[in-house]
């Protein structure tokens, strides 16, 4: 079936379509890898509110206008430059826009009342995580490439992925954030990132077959679930030979040194593996802003106990103090404008001139700290777990069912297909599922074998 949308409004910058059911957003901003401005991220959540009271809109897609990105993240160049040119302006104006990108991302985040499908087809980083993430759907493809950049940047993740990061699997979410560590296609899928594999070639299909799904009730879990069955029918097998970047001996290490709540220990973690990727991350760490990653590891600590709307009120807060950061317009000039990027010179320029009690201060609010402007258009929601969850399943519930049949005296040898069977069943057509149970698996014979 051939797609051809109708428009139902849109500036050039980012285009609304209608293809009977399907409410398609296009980012249409492909010389800037599709950065989300003010007007960008307005006209989107004004047209979401609009969607999401139309009985008419059954499932709401969003996509880049080409496979080289979905979106690099908020428009920082500019943002930079407001607050560079007239700080006491430019941060009033940077902060009206950070709450209406975190206002946005929170809308993504409760929207219940409809499919919401990412096509995360390219570059899809901060800003652009943001409207992603927080979504029941969100489909990789080979094209794909994930990274939160901010500690590179003199920033901090944001966007809500203080509570995305927090719920991935072990530690990889503080690993991810202090690093800004890139992860591509089917990684993302094993990950967590993503919910679906589908290859690039497939998405115009994709998008045809949701539009053909048609419900009386656009809001229910049976729907959710059809929704989830098509984009299955669309899924793809990993590359040949195939190995998740993040498995193995890997992520024993990413837990193993992670797992600290003060830097310092990170570092010595690191130190004493002394192996080509732990000195590799310290040298990557070393490159990052020593403030960001000092308060990006306590973001993402203190994350798990927050809900999802205290996620995005505590980052706001969090962003009001980087605004007026010397980090902040450094690393994005350094490393953003000019050309060749150069080495950012931050300060402090090292995580032991941090002060404690400024990390401090920042995790503390008040009546005075700026909060989300949430309206009357959506009723708010403070879920401390995503409702929903159609990707792979989480290591957490894998490794329950794995104990199980140890305690049930399941022939060792026989575990890994007793398990593969009861989560197939659930989810049949789900890639990964096999690779993500085998390095589990693998990391546990490593440690009986250590010890």
């Amino acid at each position: 079936m051939a797609f051809s949308p109708a428009k139902t409004g849109s500036n050039k910058e980012v285009l609304f379509d209608s293809f009977l059911g399907l409410r398609m957003i296009t980012l249409n901003r492909p010389e800037k890898l599709n950065a989300l401005n003010m007007i960008m991220t307005r006209n989107i959540y004004e047209k979401l509110i609009e969607w999401k009271k139309s009985p008419l809109a059954k499932i709401i897609l969003l996509r880049g206008i080409n496979n080289r990105a979905l979106s690099a993240g908020g428009d920082v160049v500019a943002i930079a430059e407001l607050c560079r040119s007239d700080m006491e302006k430019g941060y009033k104006m940077a902060m009206e826009y950070f709450e209406l990108e975190y206002r946005l991302d929170y809308l993504v985040a409760t929207f219940r009342e409809k499919p919401y499908v990412s096509l995360m087809d390219g570059v899809t980083m901060g800003g652009g995580a943001g409207l992603s993430v927080h979504a029941p759907f969100r489909v990789a493809t080979e094209n794909t490439v994930f990274a939160m950049p901010e500690t590179d940047i003199g920033f901090f993740p944001d966007a809500g992925l203080s509570f995305f990061l927090s719920r991935m699997d072990g530690e990889v979410g503080k690993y991810l954030g202090m690093t800004s560590e890139r992860l591509y296609g089917f990684d993302t899928l094993i990950s967590g990132i993503a919910t679906h594999y589908v290859p690039s070639d497939r998405l115009d299909s994709l998008i045809a077959r949701l539009s053909e799904l048609d419900t009386n009730d656009s809001s229910s879990k049976d729907y959710f679930d059809v929704v989830d069955r098509a984009i299955d029918e669309f899924s793809g097998e990993p590359p040949t030979n195939y190995k998740y970047k993040l498995g193995g001996e890997t992520r024993q290490a990413i837990d193993r040194c992670f797992k600290y709540t003060k830097i310092g220990n990170v570092f010595k973690a690191l130190k004493r593996e002394g192996t080509e990727w732990a000195n590799s991350t310290i040298d990557t760490l070393n490159r990052r802003s020593p403030t960001s990653i000092k308060v990006t590891l306590r973001e993402i600590q203190e994350a798990r106990r927050w809900n999802i709307l205290q996620a995005f009120n505590n980052e706001l807060n969090i962003t009001s103090y980087f605004l007026k950061t010397h980090d902040f317009v450094e690393g994005i000039e350094a490393k953003l404008v000019k050309k060749p990027p150069v080495k950012p010179v931050w300060n402090p320029s090292m995580t032991s001139q941090v002060p404690n009690e400024l990390i401090d201060t920042l995790f503390k609010t008040s009546e005075d700290s700026p909060q989300l402007n949430i309206s009357d258009d959506f009723i708010p929601a403070e879920y401390e777990n995503y409702p929903y969850n159609y990707g792979l399943p989480a290591e957490i519930d894998l490794k329950k069912s794995i104990l199980s049949c140890i305690r049930n005296d399941v022939p060792a040898n026989s575990i890994r297909d007793v398990v593969f069977d009861i989560f197939f069943k659930v989810s049949p057509n789900k890639p990964g599922l096999g690779i993500k149970l085998d390095d589990i698996l693998f990391r546990r014979q490593l440690r009986q074998l250590k010890n």
